[in-house]
């Protein structure tokens, strides 16, 4: 894999980047890229750090968007998916994070 130079700048920006890295990739792949390119370890990986539910009209009023049918949905600013679920009227959005120690 060719690193395109600059790519810590965009990552530090967008972090739509490490999403995709580890979904293309998987998270072992993700752990050695970017350990070694922040000179850091990595002390955890969470896929589920952080969990958000509420109906789906709150998530339309959250996010803008409109959710007609159960699936999932991406939503803007997200490192993961939101998931709809219309015969519960909830949506459940869980964040993944990947604890990092810089040296």
């Amino acid at each position: 894999m060719v690193q395109e130079p600059g790519w810590r700048n965009r990552a530090a920006a967008d972090h739509q980047i490490v999403h995709d890295h580890i979904a293309r990739y998987g998270e072992h792949s993700a752990q050695r890229l970017f350990t070694r390119s922040f000179v850091a370890t990595v002390q955890r990986l969470s896929p589920q750090s952080q969990t958000m539910t509420g109906t789906i009209a709150e998530w339309e009023q959250w996010t803008g968007m409109v959710f007609p049918e159960t699936g999932d949905y991406v939503i803007p600013g997200g490192l993961s998916l939101l998931r709809v679920d219309q015969s519960a009227d909830q949506g459940t959005y869980t964040e993944p994070n990947i604890w990092m120690q810089h040296v």
